[in-house]
């Protein structure tokens, strides 16, 4: 099934959930692609939704509403948040990390800014604004270790949307100062690996020529570059 096809069950399965999740991981990749000769997305095995919860009791509460809508606890990887429903794995987590010990440092505030994807049926997923996805990805990319990123699935995913997302860096500027300020910090690391080139091209499609892989590193350039380039009233 393809990661749209997945959203798609998810959502559906969701029901009156949906409105209070906020999907983000390899899955959504692809809904940031807005050049038409996008590359093909990475397919990925698994669905990431992130929902808003203050409380342990209240994602106790949240999992039993989830088995009364047929999802059923993935017992077998031992994630406490991991489910399964229709076959397809899904991670449902807090964005607060009190609540299970982990989350990731921008689903909080990510889940105030983001975008809508409509299927076909006119059910619509909120999704992250670009710049929350990217720094969401640069988190979970070193909170994985991100030793190689020649091997790092998150690393592919930030590379693809840099790959493909038109008018990227004029969105970027529209961003607040802090996600920006991330941004900023994690693409001046990136280039200071002295391999760059090698990762960048290894994470874009295969026999991909020389001047797209130096495309993608001049957007890392611009993007660690942002805080001192823009005027932009949001980012001071």
């Amino acid at each position: 099934m393809s990661n749209l096809g997945m959203l798609h069950v998810i959502a559906k399965g969701l029901d009156y959930l949906l409105p209070e999740v906020v999907f983000v991981g390899g899955a959504v990749a692809e809904l940031y692609a807005s050049d038409a000769a996008a590359s093909e997305v990475r397919p990925t095995n698994d669905v990431d939704c992130v929902i808003e919860l203050f409380s342990y009791s209240k994602f106790a509460e949240l999992e039993n509403q989830l088995r009364n809508l047929k999802f059923v606890n993935d017992t077998e990887s031992n994630v406490i948040c991991r489910w399964d429903y229709a076959g397809i794995k899904v991670d449902i987590m807090p964005n607060d990390e009190s609540i299970l010990g982990f989350s990731n440092i921008w689903y909080k505030e990510g889940m105030s800014h983001t975008l809508l994807y409509s299927f076909d049926d006119g059910i619509q997923i909120r999704y992250f604004e670009t710049a929350y996805f990217l720094a969401s990805k640069f988190v979970a990319l070193i909170n994985r270790g991100g030793s190689d990123l020649r091997s790092s699935s998150d690393f592919e995913d930030i590379i693809y949307i840099l790959d493909n997302r038109l008018n990227l860096i004029s969105e970027l500027k529209d961003s607040g100062t802090g996600v920006i300020a991330s941004l900023n910090s994690f693409c001046k690391k990136l280039l200071q690996n002295g391999a760059l080139e090698e990762v960048v091209a290894c994470a874009l499609p295969l026999n991909s020529e020389y001047g797209r892989v130096m495309q993608v590193i001049d957007i890392i350039k611009i993007i660690s570059e942002l805080n001192t380039m823009t005027g932009n009233k949001n980012i001071e």
